[in-house]
């Protein structure tokens, strides 16, 4: 029964001297990066179209005269042919005329954005503690329980 409690008291006392000598670790800084990746597919369509306007000019004229009709398009002439007996007729459009315009714009943007997220430092107080009494005297008697220990199984195994 002794030696168990010689072992034991060897035991608690490495125990204690083993973790006299731990303290907490100071708080540590994650950096997170952030890739964000955007496809934008526009397609911009500009469309022009000029119409004709619609007019319409009637006019009665006597017989076997010629009759003139005229807008902001196209000029008439029409007259009476006597020898063939016939109604004749000409239309003769002015440089005005219809057009339409097409323009297609694409507009492709592929961008890549990183966006890192910078530490901010930040002061961390240093708070310096005194010792107390008590735990001096412990660790002087741990140290000296411990040379007893080694000088004691020196002594045994030299013998």
């Amino acid at each position: 029964m002794y030696q168990f409690l010689h072992k034991a008291a060897y035991m608690a006392l490495f125990c204690l001297l083993a973790f006299t000598s731990c303290k907490t670790q100071p708080p540590t800084i994650i950096q997170k990066e952030e890739i964000i990746w955007t496809y934008r597919d526009s397609i911009v369509t500009k469309d022009s179209v000029c119409y004709i306007p619609i007019e319409r000019y009637v006019d009665i004229v006597p017989i076997y005269d010629t009759l003139v009709l005229e807008n902001s398009i196209a000029v008439s002439h029409s007259w009476v042919d006597t020898t063939n007996h016939l109604l004749r007729g000409e239309l003769k459009n002015k440089n005005a005329i219809q057009y339409q315009i097409k323009y297609v714009e694409r507009v492709i943007t592929n961008d890549s954005i990183v966006e890192k997220e910078i530490p901010v430092p930040y002061e961390v107080e240093v708070v310096k503690t005194k010792t107390p009494t008590w735990a001096w005297i412990c660790l002087c008697f741990s140290v000296i329980v411990v040379c007893a220990a080694l000088i004691k199984v020196y002594l045994k195994f030299r013998a």
